[in-house]
């Protein structure tokens, strides 16, 4: 997958299989899964790089399949994220 032309792509939908469309939200829930960078200002406070999403829509609009496939994921891929839930 790594030699892909198209890893992002194939990244994207590889989130949430079974939903359909919905690519956006999938970009960013991909985005939210690979974190953030961690950054410092020139006063010395320190920021975290969690990547926050809210996702507002309809009733059947597939929002908590989405949060069962992260939460799922998440667990698989590393423990060790902190803020997903």
């Amino acid at each position: 997958m790594i030699d892909s032309d198209h890893i992002y792509s194939r990244l994207v939908e590889s989130i949430a299989p079974t939903v359909y469309g919905h690519e956006i939200v999938k970009k960013g829930l991909l985005l939210q899964l690979m974190g953030g960078v961690h950054k410092q200002t020139a006063e010395g406070m320190h920021l975290r790089g969690d990547i926050n999403i809210c996702i507002i829509g309809d009733p059947s609009t597939s929002k908590s399949q989405f949060l069962k496939w992260v939460l799922i994921s998440s667990h698989l891929t590393s423990a060790s994220q902190p803020g997903i839930s």
